[in-house]
């Protein structure tokens, strides 16, 4: 069973997303993690997808908790 949850401050509230636990992927000799916006890799190993897997996830938190929010409609969007 999935857990449908708003993940991030910017989510919408009527938007919900699958937390998955395994996010990276082996597919024809090479890792990758998985994303919202897609898949990202091509790394050699299992512990290098994880760790850029992590780094990925520090950078959009960093940039979500240092870019202000400011609804589109005031915006001018």
């Amino acid at each position: 069973m999935s857990l449908k949850i708003p993940t991030r401050r910017t989510d919408g509230l009527n938007e919900t997303y699958c937390r998955t636990p395994n996010r990276i992927i082996y597919c024809e000799g090479k890792w990758y993690f998985q994303t919202r916006q897609g898949n990202r890799g091509l790394y050699d190993s299992r512990e290098e997808a994880e760790l850029c897997l992590e780094r990925y996830v520090e950078t959009m938190e960093f940039v979500e908790e240092n870019t202000p929010w400011i609804p589109q409609t005031l915006s001018g969007v």
